[in-house]
Order: C-alpha cells, then structure tokens, then sequence
C-alpha cells in the first residue's frame, strides 16, 4: 500500500500481483485474502478505477475469508467492498454485506474496521431511496 499513497497504484499492483502468484506456486495462503483485498483497494485507486476488477478482488477476498474463517479478514474485505458500493450509491448492498459480518463481532472491541463499519452502515441507513437503487 505504500506504492500507492506514493502515487504508484500501478507498481504496487504489480507486487501483489507477483505475490499472488508467489503464493500459488508456494501453497502458502494463509494471507490470501488479504492480498486479495489490497487488491481490490488498489484496482479502485487506479488514475481510471477499475470499479468491477475491484469488486471481483474484495468478493473473491471475502469468499478465502470465510472459507478460512477468519474473521477480521472478513470485516476488512467486507469493509473494502462497502467503501465500492458507497462510491456508487448502493446502501441496500451495504447493509445487506456489513450487517451479518459485524453481528459477530462484540462492539466494544477496538478495532478500527469495527468502528468504520459501523459508521458506515449507520450512513447507508440513513440515505434517501433515490442513493439505494443507484448502480
């Protein structure tokens, strides 16, 4: 991530790219998902935002995530891909990927992810209908 608040989206694209290929040659994929979401943060980054390629990586984050059951890696991916449908206008999806990932999580806990997620359901929520449909 420091390539691209340098300015270098793209390089740092390149080495997540070349460390996801890393990983599948070496079997180690205990960071996949977290690859995957920085990803997804970087593709949405771009001078020209890849929106879908961003979205695939934050799903395809969420789906390692839950598949390994780890669950702050889930809240970051599903945090990312909330900040997407934000961008765009889509509160129903907000809400609909937000809700269920925090239920687990006891909100006195200090995690900033917690906190952003919940601020930023609470603003989905409090979006006029037009904001909901939008895509």
């Amino acid at each position: 991530m420091a390539h691209a608040e340098a300015g270098h989206v793209d390089a740092g694209l390149d080495i997540i790219d070349e460390l996801i290929d890393a990983t599948e040659q070496s079997g180690q994929h205990w960071l996949d998902a977290e690859l995957y979401r920085v990803q997804g943060e970087l593709r949405s980054r771009r001078v020209s935002p890849d929106m879908s390629g961003a979205e695939g990586a934050f799903r395809h984050a969420l789906e390692i995530a839950r598949r390994q059951q780890t669950r702050t890696f889930e809240l970051r991916s599903a945090l990312g891909l909330a900040r997407l449908y934000s961008r765009s206008g889509r509160a129903e999806e907000i809400s609909r990927l937000l809700a269920p990932v925090l239920a687990g999580f006891d909100p006195a806990l200090d995690l900033a992810e917690i906190k952003d997620a919940q601020e930023l359901l609470t603003q989905a929520h409090q979006w006029p209908d037009r904001h909901s449909r939008a895509s």
